[in-house]
């Protein structure tokens, strides 16, 4: 009932796929993450050596295992509430990801929210502006505390 999940980078890349597999989470935060490997092939910077390498060829080569490790293949299956922390600046994983990854859930009904960090990396939770890097665990906390309390406002979905 009070069961929530976050994670960065990879962690952020797990937590779509795992929302997008299972109802256990009452809400999600994914933080810098990817959702479509397609995408995501030759437009970060390590992408285009590592996913060959982790995904077996390249995506003309094997596209069905790209869209099969893809979270956006399985969003219809998603129903958690999910917080979209990005930064404009992220080369590792692209921006597009996290907008991607919203457009879907927001066209779902899915509650949502994306928030952008302008001049930020990939490294801003260990090394962004301060005044960020507080901003960003409040967000993280204020969702967590929205839809894992037990007690919900009269009128505010479940």
């Amino acid at each position: 009932e009070r069961l929530g999940v976050t994670g960065g980078s990879y962690g952020g890349f797990l937590t779509n796929w795992i929302t997008s597999h299972t109802t256990r989470f009452r809400a999600a935060v994914t933080q810098r993450s990817y959702c479509n490997a397609l995408g995501y092939f030759g437009v970060d910077d390590i992408g285009a050596i590592t996913d060959v390498a982790e995904l077996g060829g390249h995506p003309w080569e094997v596209p069905e295992r790209y869209l099969a490790l893809s979270p956006i293949m399985f969003v219809g299956n998603v129903a958690t509430p999910t917080l979209i922390e990005h930064q404009a600046e992220d080369y590792r994983c692209p921006l597009s990801q996290a907008e991607q990854w919203y457009a879907a859930l927001k066209k779902r009904g899915v509650p949502t929210k994306l928030l952008i960090y302008p001049n930020e990396s990939h490294g801003m939770s260990r090394n962004g502006k301060p005044r960020h890097r507080v901003e960003r665990l409040g967000h993280n906390i204020g969702w967590f505390d929205r839809w894992l309390r037990e007690e919900r406002p009269e009128g505010e979905p479940s």
